[in-house]
């Protein structure tokens, strides 16, 4: 649908672009579903596909980093310090690499800054790893599986 809304679940099949493209999906992803930089207006339309089929010709030369893990929370903000940060790092351990498995985790607590995202008295999370995690120990898990669940 041009100039609709793009909707959770709702199997967007082809993006259709103007000027830039913002894909939360990942770059190999998004190259797949942007089939040409259709749009309107003229030689600046035709400067970005220009730069937009470089950067798809080119995607496949970047290397896939490792596993994130993502956790979104709900919660009381009731006993929370009031000097609390907005976004802040977790690192187990300070003598391993950052990259170590695990060792790293990023939490952001976006409804400090903005409170509508949240309901009164609530705070949002979003805690992840710093893509530290090595793919290879889900790549076999099937979902529902006593191992995945595990």
């Amino acid at each position: 649908k041009i100039e609709g809304a793009a909707k959770a679940r709702s199997g967007v099949d082809k993006i259709l672009i103007r000027d830039a493209v913002v894909s939360n999906a990942d770059i190999w992803s998004t190259v797949k579903m942007v089939k040409g930089g259709i749009g309107r207006g003229g030689g600046a339309m035709n400067t970005f596909d220009d730069k937009w089929k470089e950067y798809a010709r080119t995607s496949t030369d970047y290397e896939q980093c490792e596993s994130f893990m993502h956790l979104h929370l709900g919660i009381d903000a009731k006993g929370l310090p009031e000097d609390l940060w907005p976004q802040f790092a977790v690192v187990r351990d300070w003598k391993k690499p950052i990259e170590s498995e695990g060792n790293v985790m990023i939490v952001a607590i976006p409804s400090l800054l903005d409170p509508s995202l949240a309901p009164e008295g609530k705070h949002v999370i979003h805690a992840y790893t710093a893509g530290n995690e090595p793919i290879s120990l889900w790549k076999s898990m099937q979902r529902g599986t006593p191992e995945y669940e595990a």
